[in-house]
């Protein structure tokens, strides 16, 4: 298992400052939010920009940044490290559910399972979803084992912190909403255990009840903040949500459908969340887990509510698909569905383990079996860090905003006193930035200028201008100062080539796909 977080750990921080290359939106906005949070000393339970988040996330990243600076490597070490948490919980809880070579098998899939690597290495509050609801539901079980063993304090104390990481879960991701379904289905299944096994039912009562009302108190400021502020709750919800159709249940079909075959046929096309489309897990992974969810329904017709572990593992599964399959906007959703890697690989190496019994008499097809596993690893690590970091998609359909990294390491480069000037195409909506205004102090920046601020958060600010307003301004007689380095947001060459027509005294110039222009 420490070879396996070894690998978990190298997979998620290597090279975490450039791979990949450039950040998205709602990444910079966080890195902004979080660290001027963290400099300021104030931070907020809910930050509404953006369609709104919950405030956990952007002070983690925020606090990250504090130690580690404002660039990609303080923006993403708190995934990296989320990440490699998540696979050691993941072991953590399936050794409790089944064996230690099922718990390794799960921790092996997920520690290099394309899916969870390329979520770990980018700041989207998502990645805390499966750590939360694991590491929560290990220490409920692990509650209740100490609890049945005597060990009152013991058990009393993993309750507690099971239900601080389960109460943690609602400032985290929309997409945990949905557990307290899951947790409602946990006690109901487990009171049905005990009773038709003849098990006492008090000391499951007790430390679920204890667990809960942990949970609820962590839980309590966020509800509170929802209770006077419903518009930012159901906001982001209702906009993706298939009822916003005029036929939801044509669009639910569809949207079955698809989220279905995302594992094993299609995945998500966002090349931010997936490589182009492909399944989410890899064909033999795929085939596993087909196995393993063929076993565990197997086994829990046969067993009934004895087959505990199995109920555990389906209701999870499909609970947390209940976002995905509520939402018609871009599915399948790699992002939207995290809250299943958990199970998904669980069942995967259910499937493995299972198949691998089968032959593990036959020391050729076990070794044989074990170089499969190893080889299955490598493959996903490689088709990371070598196909999907390097492919040309990233870069063609901006990603990652890898334009406005390269604009802002040029603007970076310049010496503190030159003037710097970055021309917006439109009228810019309204969201908070360190980037200055032409001629305003306090601008808001619309979101396609955040990657910007972002890479030069700590360096002589820029100051942004609307074309249309500067236009306005060069027919007026006033000009660009000279010596000043005009960068056109994401590389729009027709943006200067405005400026120019209007009387700007511009001399373009290009460096690689970079277009950017020195006034006269």
């Amino acid at each position: 298992m420490f070879c396996i977080l070894a690998v978990a750990a190298a997979l998620r921080f290597a090279a975490l400052n450039s791979i990949p290359n450039g950040v998205w939106l709602d990444e910079a906005l966080k890195g902004i939010e979080g660290i001027e949070s963290v400099r300021a000393t104030h931070f907020q339970i809910f930050y509404p920009a953006n369609n709104g988040r919950e405030g956990l996330w952007i002070a983690v990243i925020g606090f990250s940044e504090s130690v580690f600076g404002v660039n990609q490597f303080g923006l993403r070490f708190a995934s990296a490290l989320v990440g490699t948490l998540t696979v050691l919980f993941i072991f953590l809880l399936t050794r409790r559910l089944y064996s230690d070579r099922v718990a390794l098998l799960a921790a092996w899939f997920t520690a290099t399972g394309f899916w969870h690597v390329l979520f770990s290495r980018l700041a989207f509050r998502g990645i805390l979803v499966p750590l939360l609801l694991t590491s929560s539901l290990y220490f409920l079980l692990r509650a209740e084992e100490r609890f049945e063993a005597a060990d009152r304090r013991g058990a009393w104390l993993s309750a507690m912190v099971g239900g601080i990481f389960f109460g943690l879960g609602f400032h985290s991701y929309i997409a945990f909403r949905v557990t307290p379904l899951l947790a409602a289905l946990i006690f109901f299944f487990e009171m049905m255990r005990r009773r038709r096994m003849n098990l006492p039912v008090a000391p499951w009562t007790k430390i679920f009840t204890a667990w809960l009302l942990v949970a609820i108190i962590v839980a309590l400021p966020i509800g509170i903040y929802f209770l006077h502020h419903p518009q930012d709750f159901e906001g982001r919800a209702k906009e993706v949500s298939i009822f916003s159709d005029k036929h939801p249940e044509r669009v639910e079909v569809k949207v079955l459908l698809r989220t279905l075959g995302m594992f094993n046929f299609h995945g998500d096309k966002n090349w931010r969340h997936n490589y182009g489309g492909r399944p989410e897990l890899l064909a033999p992974v795929g085939i596993f887990f087909l196995v393993g969810i063929w076993i565990a329904v197997a086994h829990a017709r046969r067993a009934g509510w004895r087959a505990r572990e199995e109920w555990l593992l389906l209701a999870w599964f499909a609970v947390l698909l209940i976002p995905e399959l509520l939402s018609a906007e871009g599915t399948p959703h790699a992002l939207r569905a995290i809250g299943v890697i958990p199970p998904v690989y669980i069942f995967a190496a259910i499937g493995a383990d299972y198949l691998w019994s089968l032959v593990q008499n036959k020391r050729a097809l076990s070794a044989a079996m074990l170089l499969l596993v190893i080889a299955i690893g490598s493959y996903d690590a490689w088709k990371y860090f070598h196909d999907y970091a390097r492919h040309g998609a990233l870069a063609g359909n901006q990603s990652f905003n890898q334009m406005q990294a390269s604009e802002g390491a040029l603007l970076n480069s310049l010496s503190p006193t030159t003037p710097r000037i970055v021309v917006y195409e439109d009228e810019p909506p309204a969201a908070d930035s360190k980037l200055q205004s032409f001629g305003r102090v306090g601008y808001k920046l619309p979101m396609d200028a955040q990657p910007l601020a972002f890479a030069t958060y700590d360096h002589p600010p820029a100051t942004l201008i609307s074309l249309p307003d500067e236009l306005k301004a060069l027919d007026a007689g006033h000009n660009i100062s000279s010596g000043t380095v005009v960068v056109p947001l994401e590389g729009r060459q027709k943006a200067l080539e405005q400026l120019i027509q209007h009387g700007a005294k511009l001399e373009l110039h290009r460096s690689g796909a970079l277009v950017y222009a020195t006034a006269r």
